[in-house]
């Protein structure tokens, strides 16, 4: 894992405990699984695209049930304020793809 934060890092863009949680994020994601450390729409809108490039279809329907998870979580902790947009582009995402 430090290698991966330390190039996120090289590259630019983001804190060592931003990548350290995208990183931990993934495998997550990958399994459908809810994670707790948030990640704004852009970069959750990417790890989706490239869950579908990377992983295919399937991996990419097991990604948005761990995001909408992930909505519902905080939307429990009443920090939901960008939870609806979240959802929007999970939804614009899946139409997009279900178009081919």
């Amino acid at each position: 894992m430090q290698d991966a934060i330390a190039n996120a890092l090289r590259q630019g863009g983001m804190s060592a405990a931003s990548a350290r949680n995208f990183i931990r994020n993934l495998p997550h994601m990958l399994d459908g699984n809810g994670y707790k450390r948030s990640m704004n729409i852009g970069a959750t809108e990417y790890f989706l695209r490239g869950i579908y490039s990377d992983f295919g279809p399937e991996a990419f329907k097991r990604a948005t049930v761990s995001v909408r998870r992930q909505i519902k979580y905080y939307e429990s902790k009443r920090r939901g304020s960008c939870q609806l947009s979240m959802a929007k582009m999970v939804q614009r995402l899946e139409e997009e793809y279900e178009a081919g």
